[in-house]
């Protein structure tokens, strides 16, 4: 039983991490659109790396909440 608490806390983790991902990853491209016009090439070569890590991010945390509840199946 222990193991199976330990699991959804793990899952209540990723849920939030995931949720702060797609908060920042939705919020940088609104951002980045916005000010589109007036922006300076370096800024957005750093806005798109950090979409991509944002995205990165939101793919690995979602990978790893499927996994995790698989093996709670498993118990």
């Amino acid at each position: 039983m222990a193991k199976l608490d330990e699991l959804k806390e793990l899952i209540g983790f990723l849920k939030l991490l995931f949720a702060t991902f797609v908060a920042l990853d939705v919020s940088l491209i609104a951002w980045l659109f916005k000010n589109s016009d007036n922006i300076q090439p370096m800024v957005a070569v750093g806005g798109l790396f950090l979409i991509g890590l944002f995205s990165i991010g939101i793919i690995l945390c979602t990978k790893a909440i499927l996994s995790n509840i698989k093996q709670m199946e498993n118990l």
